[in-house]
């Protein structure tokens, strides 16, 4: 669950050397218009850029990685019940459960985490919010994104929501911005992190008894193991140990993070933590996994702030005390 590059955070939703600002006057104030877009499919939607689109599905901007993610997780599922399972019988049953619970936990806390996304403010956030132009919302939606660039000389000219910050490579403003997880496709902010943890947490258990049961298959069972299957597990041993450290590395960042009311981007940028208030840890993480809810739905991947509008998140929360917008000079 690395984080993105500065570079992959500069990158815009299109090429600004390919157009010119002559046909916008700031100064008119006049709404450039928001986005066009067509659905198709189930839930895919593309969005017009020039000479091409942009695939999404919900929050999800279309890539290659849940499917890798995926893949490798059956993968060592696929190793598990092999060689664990065939050479273990009672151990193997014991561990197996397990690893199935861990393993589906995991796969639902990660699509949870790209579906619900970390939400976004549309480019006209501030007109929908204060409801100075008729039609518009304060919630995602697709017209919100940043398509052309008199959109966002238009989002530049006008007050910016508290605690968000506007992305060119998304084209909206990210709520409590986090990082750019290129492992699922999507910011990490104020709505997914709790799922970003419960996502690290559980790929970290699940690897760790992955790493376990084919130890012990290995001490138990390696005079019934065959040459390949003993090569097989020796070489998955390592790869899943340090497989383990990357989840269980983002987990502890993020959860002290978390606890100290801070995000990366905002450490980045030179924010502490005494900017956002004094509060507990117990009350920053409270703010995440949600106040209301009852403990036992801390560990279950489901978003906190369900029925809770994007407007009501910022509401009290403080500005950014810097203006630059990344990537955008």
């Amino acid at each position: 669950m690395s984080s993105a590059s500065g570079n992959d955070l500069e990158k815009t939703v299109y090429d600004e050397s390919d157009y010119t600002y002559d046909d916008y006057d700031s100064t008119t104030g006049k709404f450039p218009g928001k986005s066009s877009y067509r659905k198709f499919g189930c839930c895919c939607t593309a969005l017009d850029f020039k000479d091409s689109e942009k695939y999404y599905c919900g929050s999800w901007y279309c890539g290659p990685s849940p499917y890798i993610i995926v893949i490798l997780s059956l993968w060592n599922m696929v190793i598990h019940f092999v060689y664990t399972l065939l050479y273990t019988s009672y151990f193997g049953y014991i561990f197996t459960p397990i690893l199935l619970i861990v393993y589906i936990m995991f796969l639902v806390s990660y699509f949870q985490m790209i579906s619900v996304g970390p939400g976004y403010l549309p480019f006209y956030w501030h007109h929908a919010s204060e409801h100075l132009l008729e039609g518009l919302s304060t919630e995602d939606n697709f017209e919100g994104i940043t398509t052309f660039p008199a959109q966002l000389v238009w989002l530049k000219s006008n007050p910016r929501p508290n605690r968000a910050y506007y992305f060119p490579n998304v084209g909206r403003y990210v709520i409590r911005p986090d990082f750019y997880c290129k492992w699922a496709g999507v910011y990490i902010g104020k709505r997914n992190e709790k799922l970003l943890l419960l996502t690290t947490l559980y790929a970290t258990i699940f690897c760790f008894f992955l790493v376990i049961s084919h130890f012990v298959t290995l001490i138990i069972r390696r005079n019934e193991l065959t040459t390949s299957n003993f090569t097989i597990i020796v070489i998955s041993i390592p790869v899943e140990l340090f497989i383990t450290l990357i989840p269980l590395a983002q987990f502890s960042r993020s959860i002290g993070l978390t606890s100290n009311n801070l995000t990366k981007f905002e450490i980045e940028h030179g924010i502490d933590k005494e900017y956002f208030g004094n509060e507990s840890k117990k009350e920053n993480l409270l703010d995440v996994f949600g106040r209301d809810q009852n403990c036992c739905m801390y560990a279950l991947p489901i978003s906190p702030f369900t029925g809770m509008t994007n407007q009501e998140l910022i509401q009290n929360e403080k500005p950014y005390p810097f203006l630059r917008l990344i990537g955008v000079k």
